[in-house]
């Protein structure tokens, strides 16, 4: 006969083990680790546009993948692997199977955050709706058209996504006679966003190397974060969260879109605050 006592343990011993289930579950059929949830060898978490994943492998390594393309890792392969779990504390580590950390982003002391696996291209760590840590460092080029005559490139940084000191967005547009144009808008450490631009293979200008298209001027300020916010405001902050420049405007579905645009003639580097429609709402950066 079972007593109380008993029959409550062994309760609760079924009880954790089911949420401990639902949890692991509910981590492999999102995007996103919350608090608390882990992913064990062979699971993965998938962007919600399907193109992205990340895989705790058998090997150990943390991986970020775009289709069969490794993006970033955590460098943990040959390692027994444990588990990879989204801390109370902020900090997303990985264990090894005897519960030695291996790796971790280094994001202790932000209680609450998550990971999410994002449509950009990244592993992002968000707390509050602010990106706080993001691998890899850039974002490239997503779409674009290219021809004889003209070419385009263009790259978004959508609603709550953010630039972290040193990261960028970079875009390359060619024409199908060789000529090229690499653009990159990158919040730099000193707090400055500036989009820089190099050219090849022009015939009739003088090809230009890292050349300055334009700045928002917010150098010698403590770096924050250049975010496109869920309200539609593009806005770069300092490390103390004061607002150092912002695009004024506010909108539903609006983001950033970074491209590079050239012709037989001409060129360009641009970053631009567009709506849901893909309509133009302000010009951030040109070089126009």
């Amino acid at each position: 006969m079972i007593n109380q006592s008993t029959f409550s343990r062994y309760f609760l011993t079924l009880t954790l083990f089911f949420a401990a289930s639902s949890m692991a579950q509910q981590a492999q059929s999102s995007d996103t680790l919350s608090v608390g949830q882990s992913l064990n060898s062979g699971q993965s978490i998938v962007s919600s546009d399907g193109t992205l994943k990340l895989a705790y492998q058998g090997d150990g390594n943390l991986v970020l993948y775009k289709g069969s393309s490794a993006l970033w890792s955590s460098n943990t392969a040959g390692t027994k692997p444990g588990r990879t779990i989204m801390q109370s504390d902020g900090n997303l580590v990985v264990y090894d199977a005897y519960n030695s950390p291996r790796w971790n982003s280094g994001t202790n002391g932000k209680n609450g955050a998550i990971a999410r696996v994002l449509t950009n291209g990244t592993l992002s760590l968000i707390l509050k709706g602010s990106t706080i840590w993001s691998r890899p460092s850039s974002i490239s080029s997503s779409a674009g058209t290219s021809t004889a005559n003209t070419g385009s490139r263009v790259a978004y940084l959508n609603a709550n996504q953010a630039l972290l000191p040193g990261q960028s967005i970079n875009v390359k547009a060619s024409l199908a006679t060789g000529e090229s144009i690499t653009c990159q808008l990158i919040y730099q450490p000193d707090g400055n966003l500036v989009m820089y631009g190099s050219t090849a293979n022009f015939k009739y200008y003088s090809n230009l190397n890292h050349a300055v298209f334009g700045q928002t001027g917010t150098s010698g300020t403590s770096a924050g974060q250049a975010i496109m916010q869920g309200d539609g405001n593009f806005v770069i902050y300092d490390a103390t969260a004061r607002a150092r420049w912002s695009a004024n405007v506010f909108g539903s579905g609006n983001r950033l879109e970074v491209g590079a645009s050239l012709s037989a003639d001409d060129y360009n580097c641009y970053a631009i605050v567009i709506n849901s429609s893909g309509g133009p709402v302000k010009t951030v950066i040109s070089g126009e």
